[in-house]
This record gives C-alpha cells, sequence and structure tokens, in this order.
C-alpha cells in the first residue's frame, strides 16, 4: 500500500533543498517523479492505477442436532482499489445478496439467485479510505453516522486486505507471530510464508494467516443478557465454552515480500455458540474470497465524503441499548434491529401467522404435507417477520389478530329463548374461545422466541377478559353468557345462566379442561 511516512520524507527534501529552490518550475514535476519512484520501489501497489477485485462470500448458520435444515446468507460484489499517496481508497461496486432458510444445501454448489437492494447498496457502496504502514492497518475512515452494519462490513473488508510482511525481525524467518486488528478485535497472529510458486508461476508466493483470539487485547463482544450457572469443576472432555472462534486467512502474492500485489485472498472464520449447553450448539461459518481482475487506469470515481469520521480499529461495533430508563424507551424497538435497518411486513406477517394458527392437523393440513411447508418453518416465517415491532405496533397485531377471527354472533331475537338454542349459542362461543386462546398461545410464543416487548404479554392478558351478555327484556325467561381469564391449572367455562323469576341461575355449563376435553352439563 502506498507510504505516508515516503511522501512526506519526500516532501522534506523537496522543501529543504536550496539547489531546488531554484528551480520552481520543476519543482512540482520533480517531486510527483521521485514520489512515484519512492513508492514503487516499497509497495506493489502503485498510484494512478486502479485495482479490480472480484469479492464473494457466505455465511452458514447450522445446529448439529438439526442437521437437515441451514440458514445463511451469499453475496458477491467487486472491490476496487485506488491506492493514494497517503491511504487508499476503496469502493463496493454491483453489490448483490442472497438468503438462504430451508433444508441442508451445499453453500459452495447451490446456486443462489443473487439481487440488489437499494436500501443495502446506498450505503455500502459509498467509498471509503484505509491507512496502512507497510501492509499493517492504521485507520479506516467511514462517512459519519454511517449505519453499523456498512461500517462492520467495510472494517471486514480491509481486515482481509492486511498482510504485514514487514512484521519480520528477520527476513529470513518465514514463521512469526505480530498483533494486528481484524474484525474480532486486535489478536495475536500467526504468519507463515511460503516459497512454493503458485501454479508454477514465478514470482508468486503464499502466505497464511492465523488468529489466536485466545491472546487479544480487546475481543468485539456485545453483551445482550445473561443468566445464571454453574461452573463445572471437574469435567475433563465435557467442559463447556460458551463462544469459540477460529479465524485464518491464506494470500497469493505476485511480487516479492517488499513489494507484492494481492492476487487472491480467502479468509474462513467459524464460530460454535453454546450459551444453553445440554447440546445446543449453534454453528457459523463465513468464507470469504477475493480474486483480482484486471489492473488499469483510474475509472471510477472513489471520492470520498467531507463528512468523514476516522477509526484506528476494525473490530465490529455492534448497538446496545444504554438509555433503558423508563417505559417508553422499553416501548421502543429493538436498538439491534433499528441499527441494521431491519424493515418488517404486517401483511406478511398476518399470511404466515393465519396459516399457522388455522393448522389442526386434519386430513386437509395432511395432504401433501411433504409438499408444503413444515409448522417449524411457518414459526420461523412468522418470527422473521413479527420480531422488530413495537410496543404499539406489537399490541396492535395482538388485538386484530385475535379480532379477526372473532365472528360475530347476533343476539338472540326478543322472547324467550329455547334451551337447544342456549346450548348451540354456548358451543359456538366455546369455539371462538378455542381459536382464540389457540392464536394468544401462538402470539406469546412469538413474543418469547423474539425475547422483544414480554410485558405486552402480561399487560394484554390482564385486560382480555370480558363479559357478554344476553338477556330478553320483556319475558319471564333469559339467558346469560359469561366469561372470564383462565387462571393456571383451572377449566376454562362458559356458563348459560336462565333467568328464573327474578333470579339468575346457572342451568347449563361448557367447559374444556386443561388436556382438552369438553364436557357439558346441566345444572
Amino acid at each position: 500500500m502506498a507510504k505516508n511516512n515516503i511522501f512526506f520524507s519526500v516532501c522534506s527534501v523537496l522543501r529543504n533543498d536550496r539547489l531546488l529552490r531554484g528551480l520552481p518550475t520543476m519543482n512540482l514535476a520533480l517531486l510527483r517523479l521521485l514520489t512515484l519512484l519512492l513508492l514503487g520501489s516499497t509497495s506493489g501497489f502503485e498510484l494512478d492505477k486502479e485495482y479490480r477485485y472480484g469479492y464473494e462470500g457466505t455465511i452458514k448458520i447450522s445446529q448439529p442436532d438439526i442437521p437437515a435444515h441451514a440458514a445463511g446468507l451469499a453475496f458477491r460484489s467487486e472491490i476496487v482499489v485506488q491506492p493514494q499517496v497517503d491511504h487508499t481508497h476503496f469502493k463496493i461496486v454491483n453489490f448483490q445478496l442472497d438468503t438462504v432458510n430451508k433444508g441442508a444445501i451445499d453453500f459452495d454448489a447451490h446456486e443462489f439467485a443473487y439481487r440488489s437492494s437499494s436500501s443495502m447498496t446506498e450505503h455500502i457502496e459509498r467509498p471509503f479510505a484505509v491507512k496502512f504502514a507497510n501492509g499493517k492497518f492504521e485507520n479506516i475512515e467511514l462517512k459519519r453516522n454511517e449505519p453499523l452494519w456498512s461500517q462492520n462490513m467495510k472494517r471486514a473488508l480491509a481486515s482481509l486486505f492486511q498482510v504485514d510482511l514487514a512484521g519480520r525481525r528477520d527476513h529470513h524467518v518465514k514463521e512469526y507471530s505480530t498483533f494486528e486488528e481484524s474484525i474480532s478485535g486486535n489478536c495475536e497472529t500467526l504468519y507463515v510464508l511460503s516459497d512454493d510458486l503458485t501454479d508454477g508461476r514465478e514470482g508468486h508466493f503464499k502466505v497464511a494467516k492465523v488468529r489466536n483470539m485466545e491472546n487479544c487485547t480487546y475481543t468485539s463482544r456485545a453483551l445482550y443478557g445473561s443468566f445464571r450457572g454453574k461452573k463445572c469443576q471437574s469435567c475433563g472432555s465435557k467442559e463447556a465454552h460458551p463462544l469459540i472462534l477460529n479465524a485464518d486467512a491464506e494470500y497469493e502474492l505476485s511480487g516479492t515480500p517488499a513489494d507484492f500485489v494481492i492476487v487472491k485472498a480467502v479468509g474462513t472464520a467459524s464460530h460454535v455458540f453454546n450459551p444453553i449447553f445440554g447440546g445446543k450448539v449453534v454453528e457459523m461459518y463465513e468464507r470469504r474470497a477475493l480474486n483480482l481482475i484486471e489492473v488499469a487506469e483510474p475509472t471510477t470515481d472513489t471520492t470520498t465524503s467531507d463528512d468523514l469520521e476516522l477509526h484506528t480499529t476494525l473490530g465490529e461495533e455492534q448497538p446496545v441499548s444504554t438509555s433503558l430508563r423508563d417505559r417508553e424507551d422499553l416501548s421502543k424497538s429493538n436498538a439491534f434491529l433499528v441499527a441494521y435497518n431491519v424493515t418488517l411486513n404486517k401483511p406478511k406477517f398476518q399470511e404466515y401467522f393465519d396459516s399457522l394458527a388455522d393448522l389442526h392437523y386434519g386430513k386437509e393440513d395432511l395432504n401433501d404435507a411433504l409438499q408444503k411447508l413444515s409448522p417449524a418453518q411457518r414459526f420461523m416465517g412468522v418470527y422473521h417477520t413479527f420480531f422488530g415491532f413495537n410496543y404499539d405496533e406489537t399490541a396492535h397485531l395482538l388485538e386484530s389478530t385475535l379480532k379477526r377471527h372473532q365472528e360475530e354472533v347476533p343476539p338472540p331475537a326478543e322472547g324467550q329463548i329455547g334451551e337447544e338454542e342456549a346450548i348451540r349459542m354456548a358451543e359456538e362461543e366455546l369455539r371462538q374461545l378455542e381459536q382464540e386462546e389457540a392464536r394468544r398461545s401462538l402470539f406469546l410464543d412469538l413474543l418469547s422466541a423474539s425475547g422483544a416487548n414480554q410485558h405486552i404479554s402480561e399487560s394484554w392478558y390482564r385486560r382480555s377478559g370480558r363479559r357478554w351478555i344476553l338477556q330478553a327484556r320483556n319475558c319471564g325467561k333469559g339467558l346469560q353468557s359469561q366469561r372470564r381469564p383462565r387462571r393456571r391449572h383451572e377449566s376454562e367455562s362458559l356458563l348459560v345462566r336462565c333467568l328464573c323469576g327474578s333470579q339468575w341461575k346457572t342451568c347449563h355449563e361448557t367447559s374444556r379442561a386443561p388436556d382438552g376435553t369438553i364436557r357439558r352439563a346441566a345444572r
């Protein structure tokens, strides 16, 4: 990469050399020539050149105990690199993305349906600047208030371009360690150089580097919750490790260790997340690859914004809530989702929710079951369209979702209501009660799974009870129906009460026990 210290050394020589003071017309030309010569002798990346790379990657998330399902994403783009005098300009172009959430697939062989998103390219394709000193990262300049997800992607790219071959104390050493910045933090990194020619091509050599995540000055982590646990004192091989990280990269370089250009680079990382123990492990594997396409004259505009913010670390940043002081703060959308600009689709949520809530495992549901989404997949579809709503949106969705399937039962005509009609109306209300309870339970499951706005479940359930009274005014008999929320371990019941003289008496009761058994009894 272009070296800042060389440039200013040349400037100092030209400024203080008395011989050049008499040649003002040649100063700029000579300055430019010497700068180019000195930079070219210490860096394979040349000024006034544009290096275009293909850049692609995948992230796969899976659970060993659910081998038939995987989720993740894949992206592809091109990277334009333009070395400047004291830093390097980068620009990501033609960025496209595809997501996966289905049965196990081979990510290396799968044909992804890449597509672009204006909400992403607006930020990700904004140019940024990185300063390297002898291949080692010094700082990165990003637009002020740029979304964190976009900043993190650019930090990860800068980390992949970092190759510190000047860290060797002896130029004959093929293996050495140094501390360097990366998306994971500032950690010890082992470099291994190989003199083997790549595919027999002269002037090409390989470099591998491995990060030691156990030896870092800092690691990039955010704490979102905790739970009480006990450390196993003599677990042996069964000792639990909540988070295990591994990362490495392999490079093909052209030139020499003092003067090289990155031809290819492949970075991989694995994350093993085991927060609850008991074998519930989540694995994430990521792979990113660079491939030099061409070196040409600069044609891409990589001018950076005037409103830049300088960062001296590459560790990724995650949004955390630091101002939850009252109910109003708690009612806002999840800070993590706001920072990552997650958009939610209410009509899609309603569609997924209805399809899952109406699943009763009858003949219609079992027909062609293998060709349909499984209940678990439907639940994940509902979850992904739900978990970012704020308090008011969630409460509104709950009310509207339950009301959608509450049929209006017309009040009885004035006059006497027979027992059969009373029973029919009671059974109809019990059916609605069961549907409402099923939908409410599904909704509360979503609240629990999303981990957001848990207080809604309690506050809504407290006010969910309501009374429905049906009676005939101009006769000696009538009917009254009463319903209240079920307490834990208590049967749900619908009381049909008859007006006998001036007193209401329970003449019939239809109830559902906790095990689902429906009973009807006369009183």
